[in-house]
């Protein structure tokens, strides 16, 4: 029996003009590691740098919010939306790609799951007002 069920795990990967050194990801992760106002800090370029570390291929940054107005889910997200961030940006892939890994986002919208709380308009934007279930408790709590 072989030692190795998987041999293609460590073979480099290419997709299009990317290539990947080899099939590992490191999966998304919500970490709250960004300032108030969703700069990168020296705190998340560590985080991310030390998935970089672990030898994968390919780092996803975590829940990051197409729209902060009305779809973040949590205090923390890194803020995209904003030009005054992509330095902060830059410097996420720079880290990356000293371990010559890759950098890749997962890019959310909360609709009318969004935290009431993080909303900078009077409402979630969503495409049925239905509301979430346990939503009203959730509501209730942070207006406490």
């Amino acid at each position: 029996m072989s030692f190795n069920q998987y041999p293609h795990v460590f073979q480099p990967l290419k997709a299009g003009n990317v290539r990947l050194k080899n099939r590992i990801q490191f999966s998304p992760m919500v970490c709250c590691l960004t300032s108030a106002t969703g700069e990168v800090t020296a705190e998340y370029v560590e985080f991310i740098g030390f998935q970089a570390r672990t030898g994968a291929a390919l780092v996803t940054i975590g829940a990051t919010p197409v729209d902060d107005e009305t779809g973040s889910d949590f205090y923390g997200e890194l803020a995209i939306t904003r030009d005054e961030n992509i330095a902060g940006m830059a410097r996420l892939a720079e880290e990356v790609h000293r371990y010559g890994a890759k950098l890749s986002i997962e890019l959310v919208h909360a609709g009318r799951g969004a935290a009431p709380y993080l909303l900078k308009t009077p409402y979630a934007l969503a495409p049925t007002p239905f509301p979430v279930p346990g939503g009203t408790k959730y509501i209730k709590e942070m207006e406490q």
